[in-house]
């Protein structure tokens, strides 16, 4: 499974490929720049990717507009959101997977842990 993610990643590109292998998965990083291949870069990188994170916060609406439209194109689903951090990426890299397996999320809280 491979996740896209549009925007704001620059500062924890590492960290995320780190949570990303943890996870069982691949990540790819466009940083929502529309210049010069920007929009190429953008469309090749969706038609890699299962699961696209479009960031609205920090993306031009260009860049989000364009994204939908290559996502739509390819039939990628897509997950549209304010602000995503680390943690947000690991539950949507896990559902992903989940979903792509045909099951549902397996969820453990600590308090389920510590009863068994």
């Amino acid at each position: 499974m491979r996740v896209g993610i549009i925007g704001g990643v620059e500062r924890n590109q590492a960290r995320y490929e780190e949570v990303a292998k943890a996870v069982g998965c691949d990540v790819e990083f466009h940083h929502g720049h529309m210049r010069g291949r920007g929009p190429e870069a953008l469309d090749s990188m969706v038609e890699r990717c299962d699961l696209i994170v479009i960031v609205t916060e920090i993306n031009s609406h260009c860049a989000v507009r364009t994204a939908q439209k290559h996502c739509r194109k390819r039939g990628r689903r897509v997950l549209i959101v304010r602000k995503f951090g680390i943690h947000s990426f690991e539950q949507a890299a896990r559902a992903a997977q989940a979903e792509v397996r045909g099951g549902q999320p397996r969820v453990t809280t600590s308090m389920q842990a510590a009863a068994t």
